[in-house]
């Protein structure tokens, strides 16, 4: 049996930042972490027939977000503003209809004005119920599956206001893909002295006021005085299943919360051609390319000009793919492009060198890609913030209450108030 001070479960961005800080301050900690790679939902794969690592899972840093860029210019890791056009495209032709014709400021007023929190659905029937404002309803709820992968019929209008009027125009990607920070902050941690245990399956946490045991999957007891749980809360939510978690003695109102918040899936694929063969519908530059069809939302390497596409599906129709293979997802993505440049699809799968698919609603160890506010405790964080008995935390987007839902800000924010809480922890001499 090994002890520390603090155990960390999941090697994720927020466990790795909690591990990084506790560790410089001295502490013994140790991480546990299901799979075989740290990241998490940063999940960057090198594979020889793309031309730039694929990042499975995150990839955008949504704004000039403080944390997240100030850990970059740490690590001395570069980022560049994305760059390119939208555009939306209906059957080998721009369209001009659609999403311009929507009017966010007015949307973002009637939120404004709201007195009693409804869901998103409700809040569009009510205040924009009328035939002719059809479009305008379903541009906003394809905005809110694609975006926040949430689920209108369940998500709180009143906190995806707060989200959306503080949304930012800039994005940028990490040159190099997220992974690149991964590995930093691993070094980080390994240089001040923390444990990574891979490929240990946390099933089983029993505990007492500053006592912990985590047991694993193939029997490894773990024992510290405090333990962070940095796992997803998809897999919190989840019962019986290989990567469950139960907790001893039970943790019923935090599990209550958990099951409360939304868990937004994401179908991710990134396909490879011999060509940019969108540009000769698109013409250069464009950056993102919205349509209706089933993968309705794609995205181009803008500034590169490398001929990689990026397809992506969110919310209730994502989730809806939990049990599909990845081979007819492929075929799903193919025939949505099909549609969208007016192309054959026999002419699409020539062109096609490789293709890899991140499907997070049926990944065991995320099962969901991030978590969404809902009606029915739309500000759960607060009280899954707050540790029990000064033993058990949690970290992760799900416990962040900001204007960054759901991104790697949102994760490395939820271990900000840790170093404090722990400064009275003593240091063992394991």
């Amino acid at each position: 049996m090994s002890h520390s001070d603090v155990l960390i479960v999941g090697a994720g961005i927020s466990g790795l930042a909690a591990a990084r800080s506790l560790t410089k301050a001295y502490h013994h900690v140790r991480i546990l972490e299901a799979s075989d790679k740290p990241g998490g939902r940063i999940s960057d794969v090198h594979d020889p027939q793309f031309p730039q690592p694929v990042m499975l899972g995150a990839e955008f840093i949504h704004g000039k977000l403080p944390l997240t860029i100030a850990l970059l210019r740490e690590a001395g890791i570069a980022y560049f503003p994305v760059s390119g056009k939208s555009i939306r495209m209906f059957r080998g032709t721009e369209d001009i209809s659609g999403d311009k014709d929507v009017d966010w400021p007015l949307i973002i007023e009637r939120l404004k004005s709201l007195r009693d929190d409804m869901s998103l659905s409700d809040f569009l029937e009510q205040y924009f119920g009328d035939e002719r404002d059809r479009e305008l309803r379903n541009s906003v709820k394809n905005f809110a599956k694609g975006f926040d992968a949430a689920d209108p019929d369940k998500a709180s209008a009143m906190s995806l206001l707060k989200e959306w009027e503080m949304e930012e125009d800039e994005q940028y990607r990490v040159e190099g893909g997220y992974g690149r920070l991964v590995d930093f902050m691993v070094n980080e941690c390994l240089l001040y002295g923390c444990e990574i245990h891979f490929s240990t399956v946390v099933n089983t946490i029993n505990w007492r006021e500053g006592y912990v045991e985590v047991i694993s999957a193939e029997g490894e007891r773990f024992t510290a005085e405090k333990v962070i749980i940095t796992v997803p809360a998809g897999v919190l939510r989840v019962k019986d299943a290989a990567s469950s978690i139960t907790f001893n003695p039970p943790l019923t109102e935090k599990m209550r919360l958990m099951d409360s918040i939304g868990v937004g899936s994401v179908v991710k694929i990134i396909l490879s051609f011999n060509e940019a063969f969108w540009e000769s519908k698109t013409g250069a530059g464009a950056g993102f390319i919205f349509s209706d069809e089933a993968f309705p939302t794609w995205w181009t390497q803008s500034p590169h000009s490398y001929p990689v596409l990026t397809g992506w599906m969110g919310g209730p129709e994502a989730e809806r793919q939990a049990e599909t293979s990845d081979e007819d997802l492929l075929r799903l993505a193919l025939e949505s492009l099909s549609s969208i440049f007016a192309l054959p699809l026999e002419e699409l799968r020539a062109k096609l060198l490789a293709w890899k698919v991140s499907n997070w609603g049926a990944n065991p160890f995320s099962y969901g890609a991030y978590t969404y506010p809902t009606v029915e405790v739309p500000e759960p964080y607060r009280l899954l913030a707050r540790p029990v008995e000064d033993t058990i935390y949690f970290a992760g987007e799900a416990v962040y209450n900001g204007q960054y839902g759901g991104t790697v800000e949102a994760a490395l924010a939820s271990t900000s108030y840790l170093a404090e809480d722990f400064l009275h922890l003593q240091v063992s001499g394991s």
